[in-house]
């Protein structure tokens, strides 16, 4: 998905490698030509992990989004993400 232009995938539900849900699609980064760079995916077992798109298939007809991740990845990205925020100074 990484030169996909994927606006509108918001709320879509995310699926592990296994197929098991895992949350939903939070918020799309995208680059300055709107390419796909980065998902952000809501968990259902709390946190934000920000996944690489690439990584990602999308069907459109069912509107999930399979990432190629197990849920313990998944869970430990949110993880680190969130103790990056709290090192990050705010100004």
């Amino acid at each position: 998905m990484s030169a996909l232009k994927a606006s509108g995938i918001a709320g879509y539900e995310v699926l592990e490698v296994t197929g098991l849900r895992v949350g939903e699609i939070a918020h799309v980064e995208t680059d300055g030509q709107g390419h796909t760079g980065w998902l952000g995916v809501a968990l259902d077992a709390g946190g934000e992990a920000r996944v690489a798109s690439f990584r990602a298939d999308l069907d459109a007809k069912q509107k999930p989004v399979s990432l190629g991740f197990s849920e313990d990845l998944l869970i430990a990205r949110a993880d680190v993400a969130a103790s990056e925020r709290l090192r990050s100074p705010s100004i």
